[in-house]
């Protein structure tokens, strides 16, 4: 544009010209904050929202100089149109503003909703016809509404009562204000039914889960509670109402506890139970049965008290003579009690008097709220008191009576039972003693009946029942005595005692043996022994048995070798037998007994022999005369033993008789064993057995065959090859006419096969070559002596020796000379001294070559025992070395020469050596004074 104007002539017209800009500024509307979510309560009422014009950088330093509309609109979510928020959908006007406000209603639906949180979302876009430099922001924005209401449930009511066998309905209701729909989803809550009084036998279990379902604004659940049929006090349990751990906290609990209380409608009674009834002296129990519902088994679950208490009837409880102790007490039933005891004490006054009652009454105790509940049908029951004192009258009488006694006398005592009194019975009274047959018949007793009266107090009465003797001899004989009452007596006055008695026959029948003594020989078959009764004494009327049998005494009725058989037998008496025997079988053994065996025969009494059956001469003697033999010898007449094996020598005797006889002599025999040397020497080759008077050989009794040892003796001698001695038997004291000996003597032969050994009586001898006299002994010795001449050879042995001939020692040979007896000989070998230092040596020695001058039979039996000896040469040469000091030198001699000195012994002449040997050399600094000096030592070991 040119403004008017002349500059320098020249003139300048005012004029303009357009010119176009073209404006590329794009601006951006956008919800401020919107890449966050947006979030807003339920009852806040709206939602704000700002759109704001900002850069592309969303600064709001941008500016729009002309007016225009953006879209707004809402896009649903989990929320839900027209119930969680109101729907938008409009343009937005912006003139010069900056921002615009845009407001979104959020409805409260006043529903605990599903989600805690819903959302919806708000978008912006372009409207027709505005210029694209207008941007909207298309990224939309979430709101989330948050659910903060609040929904309240509880119990419906906080206590309530219920009868026992019902059904409780227990029920969660909403307890807000009136919402179609208080939780929009379903959820669970938890009932406990605790106890206070209860158990588990009273109701349900104790934890249920019940569900609110979706919308519901209430719901039930049963709880039953049962019927214990059990008296009990009222009880009570309560109701919680609980959480789960999942809750949502949005759901709240009011009335969380409901008390309920069980009412009890049992009901139990109380009944008197028989028998109502005790004997005087004893408790009357009263007994009291708690009767309930069948089907319990426990009538009542809480203790009862009731009321007792006693009151006279003919009984009393009164006074000195008292019939039982009074009682007023209040007794207490314990749980589930089905019957209740109490004693009631009675007191017994020791008089025979009529049965007695008193009465017991039952009554309410101080039971809470219970008494209603407890029946007592029948409150007074009558118990009765047995008179229990009795008069017994009983029998007093012997129960055995002698048959010549003539009488009987019987007592009868009145006693009470139980507590003594001095006046047992008040009133007269008659009893009958009746007498009845048992064994006997009327000719043994009186049987008339006797009538005894008692007056009152009486404790005694006595009479005499008359004894008849018929002197003859039976057995014991019974009859009873009984009592029986007077008609109409009283049964407190017992007469039911009996006694049986016994007639004992005093008339005696004496058995003996025919003869004291028998005899028999051995060869004999059969013998009778015979018994007898007496002519004085009673004859019998009965039969009676008495045992007759054999006892063994020297005879034997047993085994190989009896004498005779054992027998037994009853003999039958009776008053037509007088005389009965038994019949012995006698045997023949083929054994030597004694001359005269015996055995007796006995009487005996049997069980059922009458009493009156004397046995006086009730043993006999039975003699049987023996006339066997037999024949003793030895087993053997003939017996070798050896001296060195063999320590004894053992010699039987047998009984030479058939091996069919187990028992050739049936008693012991002694016998004299005298032993008679022939070539022996008592006490040297054998030791005698000592059978002699004083202490014979015993031969046992039945025995086939015994036994004795004599001891051999080694006496280590070489003396003839057999030696013997005699063995002879005889009896001791005699031996009788039936035991005979048929070989009496026996030959003992004792084999000597003892050898002489000839042997050096060193291993080794030693000597010295220059101490001793120039010679060794050796000794040869026997071992054991003998009692003939015999020479042996004696040598030294150059091969094995380490000595040298003629130069150590001299040769030696000679002939050794024993004589009989002799049990050592010796020789000298000559030792030489050569001069020489030498080790040790040796000389073998040698045994040999034995010339035996005697018997044949020995010439053998001198042996050497194969071994050598050996002489040991010492040499004791002694070698002297010393220095031929001192010497003094001076020190700057440089050396000094010390010389060694060897001399042989004490003499110090010359010794030829041929054995070498070293010597040590050394000084030893000593220091006296201020010379100096060196001591020269030598050490020199020791040689053989």
């Amino acid at each position: 544009m040119l403004r008017r104007d002349t500059v320098d002539g020249i003139n300048i017209e005012p004029s303009e010209a357009s010119v176009g800009i073209y404006d590329s500024d794009v601006a951006y509307v956008r919800i401020v904050g919107g890449s966050r979510d947006l979030p807003v309560n339920e009852g806040d009422g709206y939602a704000r929202l700002f759109l704001a014009v900002t850069d592309e950088f969303g600064s709001m330093t941008c500016r729009v100089q002309f007016d225009f509309t953006v879209a707004v609109y809402t896009e649903a979510g989990t929320a839900t149109i027209n119930i969680d928020y109101d729907h938008i959908s409009r343009n937005i006007q912006f003139s010069t503003d900056l921002s615009v406000l845009v407001k979104i209603r959020i409805i409260d639906d006043d529903t605990v909703d599903r989600y805690r949180e819903e959302t919806f979302q708000v978008i912006l876009q372009n409207t027709p016809g505005v210029t694209q430099r207008i941007k909207p922001v298309r990224t939309p924005v979430t709101v989330v509404i948050r659910d903060n209401d609040v929904a309240t449930f509880g119990l419906e009511r906080a206590s309530c009562k219920v009868d026992e066998a019902v059904t409780l309905t227990v029920c969660v209701v909403f307890r807000g204000m009136e919402r179609d729909c208080p939780v929009e989803f379903p959820f669970d809550l938890r009932l406990e039914a605790r106890a206070v009084t209860t158990t588990s036998a009273d109701h349900d279990p104790n934890v249920t889960d019940i569900t609110i379902g979706e919308c519901s604004r209430s719901e039930c659940t049963n709880i039953t509670v049962y019927d214990d049929s059990s008296l009990e006090l009222d009880e009570t349990f309560y109701i919680s109402l609980l959480k789960l751990p999942n809750h949502d906290g949005r759901i709240r609990l009011d009335i969380v506890k409901k008390t309920v209380t069980i009412e009890d409608n049992d009901h139990i009674s109380i009944i008197f139970k028989d028998p109502a009834i005790s004997v005087e002296g004893f408790p009357i129990q009263v007994c009291l049965l708690i009767e309930g519902s069948p089907r319990s088994d426990c009538p009542s679950l809480v203790a009862i008290q009731v009321r007792l208490r006693t009151q006279d009837g003919t009984a009393t409880s009164r006074g000195s003579r008292r019939d039982y102790v009074a009682v007023s007490r209040t007794l207490t039933i314990p749980v589930c009690a089905k019957e209740f005891r109490y004693n009631i004490s009675t007191i017994d006054d020791g008089t025979v008097e009529n049965h007695e009652y008193f009465n017991v009454t039952l009554t309410h105790g101080s039971n809470r709220d219970l008494n209603e509940r407890i029946n007592i049908p029948t409150p007074t029951k009558r118990y009765e008191i047995l008179d229990d004192d009795m008069a017994v009258v009983e029998i007093s009488a012997p129960t055995n009576v002698l048959e010549n006694a003539r009488i009987l006398r019987v007592c009868l005592n009145v006693r009470m039972l139980g507590n003594r009194r001095f006046c047992p019975v008040a009133f007269e009274f008659t009893v009958y003693i009746v007498k009845e047959d048992v064994t006997t018949d009327a000719a043994d007793y009186d049987k008339s009946r006797v009538d005894v009266t008692f007056r009152p107090c009486d404790a005694r009465e006595c009479v005499d029942v008359p004894i008849i003797d018929d002197c003859s001899l039976e057995r014991d004989e019974n009859f009873t005595i009984s009592l029986e009452p007077e008609v109409g007596l009283t049964n407190r006055i017992i007469t039911n005692d009996s006694l049986t008695v016994t007639i004992e026959n005093d008339d005696n029948t004496f058995i003996e043996m025919e003869h004291a003594v028998y005899k028999v020989f051995e060869n004999a078959t059969q013998i009778d022994v015979c018994a007898v009764i007496r002519p004085a004494g009673c004859k019998p009327s009965i039969d009676f048995p008495v045992r007759i049998f054999t006892v063994p005494d020297s005879a034997e009725a047993t085994g190989l070798s009896a004498d005779f058989v054992s027998a037994e037998t009853n003999l039958i008496f009776s008053s037509s037998v007088n005389k009965a025997c038994i019949t012995i079988d006698i045997l023949d053994n083929i054994q030597v007994e004694h001359l005269e065996e015996s055995f007796y025969v006995t009487l005996e009494r049997l069980p059922n022999t009458p009493d009156g059956v004397m046995l006086r001469r009730d043993e006999a003697e039975v003699i049987i005369v023996d006339d066997d033999k037999a024949e003793l010898g030895f087993v053997m007449l003939a017996y070798t033993v050896n001296e060195e094996d063999d320590d004894k020598v053992e010699i039987c005797v047998d009984v030479k008789s058939p091996d069919t006889i187990e028992c050739p002599v049936v008693y012991p025999l002694e016998f004299i064993v005298t032993v008679n040397d022939n070539t022996t020497t008592k006490g040297e080759d054998y030791v005698d057995p000592g059978y002699d008077e004083d202490d014979p050989f015993r031969y046992d009794a039945c025995a086939r065959e015994n036994c004795f040892t004599i001891d051999i003796l080694n006496d280590n001698k070489v003396e003839d090859m057999t030696e013997q001695f005699d063995v002879t038997l005889e009896f001791s004291g005699g031996g009788g006419t039936a035991v005979t000996f048929q070989q009496d003597t026996a030959t003992v032969t004792i084999i000597d096969e003892d050898v002489a050994m000839v042997s050096f009586t060193k291993t080794l001898y030693i000597v010295d070559e220059g101490v001793d006299s120039g010679k060794v002994r050796v000794c040869a010795e026997v071992v054991p002596p003998v009692d003939f001449d015999f020479s042996v050879n004696f040598t030294t042995k150059e091969e094995g020796s380490t000595a040298v001939v003629d130069e150590d020692y001299t040769a030696t040979k000679a002939t050794l000379q024993f004589s009989a007896g002799s049990d050592e000989e010796c020789i000298d070998v000559p030792i030489l001294d050569d001069c020489i230092l030498e080790e040790l040596e040796f000389i073998k020695l040698e045994l040999g070559n034995i010339d035996n001058n005697g018997p044949e039979d020995k010439k053998s039996r001198v042996k050497t025992d194969g071994g050598d000896s050996k002489v040991k040469i010492t040499d004791e040469q002694t070698i002297y070395v010393s220095l031929d000091g001192p010497r003094i030198v001076r020190e700057d001699a440089g050396t000094v020469q010390i010389c060694v000195i060897i001399q042989d012994d004490d003499e110090r002449r010359p010794c030829s050596r041929d054995t070498d040997f070293d010597i040590t050399f050394f000084t030893v600094f000593d220091s006296a004074g201020e010379i100096c000096c060196y001591q020269f030592q030598l050490v020199y070991g020791v040689f053989f």
